[in-house]
């Protein structure tokens, strides 16, 4: 899942702009951003589309079927151009309740970042410098920043633990039985332990059978007997 927002800034030369973001849930990374100074419903499908491109590949029709964003209802999110475009590419739209941001929680927890971070520490000039500035942010973010709900990781790091979790979902595991036996494991068939213990014994003599024998029996055979009384 995806989830989407937008905020305004100030700049001195544009005066008040937009930007739009776009986060994937699962590693909090930031996989697409737009800034306009028109904050309208095309400027809130850019950072959507530069997703999918990345993700997908391409904008043809169902291309990211399975893929659900999050949204809020403003008017950019239920304008029929927007809710048509991300139709089309395939994405469910999972919007929050009315008037509760915290449902669209991630992606209003990276624009409070973005802000204490990075727009509230600048005066923009114009919305050129704004975008170069912000850019530059969302790059480090990505690649720098400690999330708490990651284990303190960076979102490039999340994404490099999940494809080596799933690299190693594809490996085929070894079974109880093979990791005690090593002859399993190499594809071997198991052999009884009384079988081998009648194997060996001839060779060892009659003392040292109890060598080839399991670890349960040798240690039967080791125990002291107790005494019954007369």
């Amino acid at each position: 899942m995806w989830g989407t927002d937008g905020t305004r800034f100030y700049t001195e030369q544009d005066g008040w702009c937009w930007f739009f973001g776009a986060i994937d849930h699962h590693l909090d990374k930031i996989v697409g951003w737009h800034m306009a100074k028109i904050g309208d419903r095309w400027a809130a499908l850019e950072p959507i589309r530069q997703g999918v491109r990345h993700a997908f590949g391409s904008f043809s029709k169902d291309v990211a079927r399975g893929l659900k964003i999050r949204c809020d209802w403003g008017p950019q999110y239920i304008a029929d151009a927007w809710i048509n475009e991300v139709k089309r590419l395939g994405i469910g739209i999972s919007p929050t309740y009315v008037g509760e941001p915290e449902c669209n929680g991630v992606a209003e927890r990276f624009m409070r970042t973005l802000k204490e971070q990075c727009i509230y520490l600048h005066r923009f000039a114009s919305l050129e410098e704004a975008r170069r500035i912000i850019g530059e942010f969302i790059v480090r973010y990505n690649a720098e920043w400690l999330i708490e709900r990651l284990g303190y990781q960076t979102p490039a790091q999340a994404r490099r633990g999940r494809r080596g979790s799933q690299d190693a979902s594809m490996t085929p595991r070894v079974g109880r039985a093979a990791r005690r036996r090593p002859d399993l494991a190499r594809g071997g068939q198991a052999q009884p332990w009384a079988a081998r213990a009648r194997a060996c014994a001839p060779a060892l003599g009659e003392g040292q059978g109890a060598a080839c024998r399991g670890p349960r029996a040798l240690a039967r055979a080791e125990r002291p007997r107790s005494v019954q009384p007369r």
